[in-house]
């Protein structure tokens, strides 16, 4: 996709999610590589992206399995 179709792509999500939650008031864990949530961040301004800097495969996995445990323990 273009720079323009992943912009768009990001306003898109954010406007479906807005129908379901309040955005400012919501945090969002994206499961996903930078490819789908770096178009998200100017929208969704409380997200956190377990999988970021390694992407999914086995280091992703330890990273999300990390990221479960320390949620579970707050």
């Amino acid at each position: 996709m273009s720079e323009s179709e992943i912009d768009a792509w990001g306003i898109d999500v954010a406007k479906q999610l807005q129908k379901l939650y309040d955005l400012d008031c919501t945090r969002f864990v994206v499961i996903a590589d930078e490819s789908y949530f770096i178009p998200l961040i100017p929208h969704l301004p409380y997200m956190d992206t377990p999988l970021k800097g390694v992407g999914c495969g086995p280091a992703g996995y330890d990273q999300l399995d990390v990221y479960i445990n320390n949620f579970n323990k707050k």
